[in-house]
């Protein structure tokens, strides 16, 4: 994508890619330094969202001295206590994360990023004491297809735990690569919407 003046100049442009289906990754984006401060980003991120209206979440590497700007557009940094730079905006409502199993359909994860100094732990680790793990809830609804409906957003690793509970039982658990395709992990986020998240009908859920 570029961005041109009204002398054909090019004064911007933007580089991205299309992380399967609920995420984009913006690799590149700069604007001139003499026509920075015009909306000139906000306007190219705008093009980007509604040439792509189905994505849930945009993500980035944002340079040190582009933060601030991210963050006044409403962008919000990934893994804070970690040092790195990936953003990220939800453009979609998301579903509210509990502390507690609700009831209904709900999904229930956590992964070393869950855990205060953030080592490694993988699902084995996690589910021999899962009792002991301060897992995050999600409440699930879903449409007539049992697709999903609002979607989940979470910091996560692939090596993670995730449960899926109906009425306060655990009905299926396992890591996302046994449950969803592989396309729901970006930047260390799970990213559930209603592209990747069916559930299954071996799963007997009514």
């Amino acid at each position: 994508m570029i961005t041109v003046n009204n002398k054909d100049e090019i004064v911007g442009y933007m580089i991205w890619d299309v992380c399967g289906y609920a995420c984009l990754e913006i690799d590149i984006a700069e604007v001139k330094e003499e026509y920075r401060n015009r909306g000139i980003l906000k306007n190219m991120i705008q093009a980007l969202q509604d040439k792509y209206v189905d994505v849930t979440v945009l993500t980035g590497q944002v340079l040190d001295e582009a933060q601030d700007v991210f963050q006044r557009m409403g962008w919000e940094k990934i893994n804070k206590k970690q040092d790195n730079n990936f953003y990220l905006k939800c453009l979609k409502p998301i579903s509210k994360q509990h502390n507690e199993l609700q009831d209904g359909l709900c999904l229930a994860v956590f992964s070393k990023f869950d855990l205060e100094d953030k080592i490694g732990i993988n699902y084995f680790q996690i589910k021999e004491n899962l009792d002991e793990r301060k897992l995050k809830y999600f409440q699930i609804d879903l449409d007539e297809q049992g697709r999903l409906i609002t979607p989940v957003v979470t910091e996560f690793d692939y090596e993670g735990y995730i449960g899926i509970y109906l009425n306060k039982q655990l009905i299926k658990d396992g890591q996302t690569k046994r449950l969803f395709n592989n396309n729901v992990i970006y930047n260390n986020m799970l990213i559930l919407d209603k592209q990747n998240f069916v559930l299954k009908e071996e799963w007997n859920i009514k």
